[in-house]
């Protein structure tokens, strides 16, 4: 490029450049600054936002699978097949073999019942001791499923050490205890031996000589059961609150199990709270705690209550269960 200058051609001259100054430095530091600051800000206000969120969720997710799980349970409580009661059914079980547990096993006793503020529970007659959640409650389920699953029946009538199945797909082994009723009442008894070829269920007394088992101290049963009767499983399931692998949990200890599941994570604490019909019109009453309840066979419903934290969120869960075979919804 070239300019005139007195009318001759000249070369341009390129222009001189300058640094940045001092000022201008601090200036464009200070607004980086400023900017990085507010974006940090955000940063840590949206990462406080998802742990918030993720706390609230896991709270819910806890809570929600807890109760439903729970009422559940309750609903299905104090089943017995037709028996009229569980006062009508014989044990056979020996309660001197080692094996027997009178904390997990006791089976006749009601559908429902449980501890109120309990610090510590025991099962195995005393040999397992398990440190709970203070102040928290324990909930006690009891009933009876059907042994086959629907898979097979009994068929004919028994004679004193054994019955037979119409199906050798029934799932039941050695050891298992099982109940045997119809209309009238029922026997329960441990199955010492379960031959699938000829499809016979032996409750004869003697060592069992699977793991765990409890032995039999009676082999007659207390009536002849005809074709049709009812195989029963029966069970008792303890919820109870307790530290877990990563804070507290719900628990759950089933029959004579030599452990316990752990259920919900994040429950600090359970309360549990029985409906009673003390006048007996079929109807709740009021709701009580496991200590004022006057009679827990005439316990119609439970209402239990689950606080579930997680972080800075905690929320309590109430819900309110039926015993269905004790009323009609």
């Amino acid at each position: 490029m070239t300019t005139r200058l007195f009318g001759e051609a000249t070369q341009s001259v390129p222009k001189v450049q300058q640094g940045i100054s001092m000022v201008e430095m601090l200036v464009a530091l200070g607004l980086g600054a400023f900017l990085m600051l507010g974006l940090t800000q955000v940063y840590m206000t949206n990462q406080q936002t998802s742990i918030l969120q993720d706390d609230f969720a896991r709270v819910q997710e806890s809570g929600r699978i807890g109760a439903e799980m729970l009422i559940k349970e309750i609903r299905m409580a104090d089943f017995n097949g037709c028996v009229p009661s569980t006062a009508d059914i014989a044990s056979h079980l020996d309660t001197a073999d080692p094996d027997f547990d009178p904390d997990g096993m006791d089976f006749l006793a009601g559908g429902v019942s449980g501890a109120n503020d309990v610090t510590t529970i025991s099962f195995n007659g005393g040999a397992t001791v398990i440190t709970t959640v203070p102040n928290s409650d324990t909930l006690i389920l009891r009933g009876m499923t059907d042994a086959c699953e629907g898979l097979g029946r009994m068929t004919g009538t028994n004679n004193a050490a054994s019955f037979f199945l119409s199906s050798a797909n029934c799932p039941i082994g050695e050891g298992d205890i099982l109940i045997l009723a119809n209309c009238a009442g029922g026997d329960m008894f441990s199955v010492s031996n379960y031959n699938t070829a000829n499809v016979t269920v032996v409750h004869n007394t003697g060592n069992i000589t699977e793991v765990g088992a409890v032995d039999n101290a009676t082999s007659s049963f207390s009536r002849i059961y005809e074709a049709g009767a009812s195989i029963l499983r029966p069970y008792q399931k303890t919820f109870y609150i307790a530290p877990g692998v990563d804070g507290n949990s719900l628990f759950l200890r089933e029959s004579a199990d030599n452990f316990s599941q752990e259920l919900v994570t994040n429950v600090t604490n359970f309360q549990v709270f029985y409906g009673e019909d003390s006048n007996g019109d079929g109807s709740v009453d009021r709701y009580r705690d496991a200590d004022n309840v006057g009679d827990f066979n005439d316990v119609l419903s439970v209402r239990i209550e689950l606080t579930v934290g997680s972080g800075e969120v905690e929320k309590i869960f109430r819900a309110v269960g039926n015993i269905r075979n004790r009323v009609n919804s």
